[in-house]
């Protein structure tokens, strides 16, 4: 169990975990593989938009890849200088010029499917698609070619294992940190409140707009 600190709230802590943790964790896995920029898929999600923040106060550029034009304004109202719409037909040359001007080899991609093979082909050699979810319910879509004659890579991440991969202090010093975080870098913006009879509705309004911010269920509501 990771402890909640007293100026948290019940709100904020119901979802410090799994987004600030992840948003944490590839803002780590930049820094220390030298990463001075990344690429980061479903960017206009409660967790794009912390590893957005939280990579900004590190000094590491982000471009972001996003699939309608209103995310586009949604991230830039953050701050976010570089926000590309995957459905416009000039996405592939637009994401390899980015990714070869700002040097960068690392992507984080939530979605899957085709986009992760847009992604590697647009980083230059030795770049590497992490894959952390399947928005698009498709397996990634590589090809050999990529990975034998450009000496590119794929692999995954997953929150769990991450963390178990640390010593208690570590663990905690990050969680620590995270929290301080809730308030700033690491908050997530809530929309709605609903009792937890009424949870059927509330993924309904949810999946309507899963970037408008968190649905929570309140159990005595």
């Amino acid at each position: 169990a990771l402890p909640l600190r007293e100026s948290v709230s019940l709100e904020q802590g119901a979802t410090s975990v799994i987004n600030p943790l992840a948003a944490s964790a590839f803002v780590e896995i930049a820094k220390k593989g030298g990463h001075k920029a990344i690429v980061l898929s479903a960017a206009a999600s409660s967790l794009g938009r912390m590893v957005n923040r939280l990579a900004s106060g590190e000094g590491i550029d982000v471009i972001n890849v996003v699939r309608r034009d209103a995310q586009i304004e949604l991230l830039r109202q953050q701050g976010a200088s570089i926000v590309l719409n995957s459905s416009d037909s000039g996405f592939d040359e637009a994401l390899r010029d980015a990714c070869h001007q700002h040097d960068v080899h690392l992507a984080f991609d939530a979605v899957a499917g085709e986009l992760t093979g847009q992604l590697l082909r647009a980083l230059p050699s030795h770049g590497k698609v992490t894959v952390f979810g399947a928005l698009s319910f498709e397996p990634p879509q590589v090809t050999p070619g990529q990975l034998i004659f450009e000496n590119k890579s794929l692999d995954g991440f997953w929150l769990g294992p991450y963390i178990s991969s640390k010593n208690l202090v570590q663990t905690m010093l990050m969680w620590r940190r995270a929290q301080k975080l809730l308030s700033t870098d690491l908050k997530s913006n809530i929309r709605a409140e609903y009792p937890l009879e009424d949870a059927p509705r509330a993924v309904e309004e949810y999946v309507s707009q899963m970037t408008g911010g968190k649905v929570l269920l309140r159990p005595n509501a």
